[in-house]
């Protein structure tokens, strides 16, 4: 599905087109022109995306692109998980001593 929409709007190099699963179908949810801002996160997943889009540039086959396996802090969750609560800390009603008043 990726492809036929870069194709489709002639969108060339790092595109980040984002899914979700919805009752199990992927549903189309973002397109965007740039580099997604997790590739730092493929890399440690053993895929080098900017390399592969460079190679790809220079009509080079870019190699196998499926990842080997998931990195040491990268997780894959399947469904909503539920969180432990966090306190949050009190929000101040005075004002500091200094303090701009707009």
């Amino acid at each position: 599905m990726s492809r036929l929409i870069a194709r489709t709007f002639g969108l060339h190099w790092l595109t980040n087109i984002q899914y979700r699963m919805y009752e199990g179908e992927p549903v189309l949810m973002d397109v965007n022109t740039r580099p997604a801002d997790g590739l730092h996160r493929l890399c440690r997943c053993g895929l080098n995306a900017p390399w592969a889009a460079m190679r790809l540039a220079l009509d080079v086959d870019p190699g196998n692109l499926t990842p080997d396996f998931l990195g040491a802090n990268y997780a894959v969750v399947a469904g909503a998980r539920t969180l432990r609560p966090v306190a949050r800390p009190q929000q101040r009603t005075d004002s500091p001593a200094g303090a701009v008043s707009l």
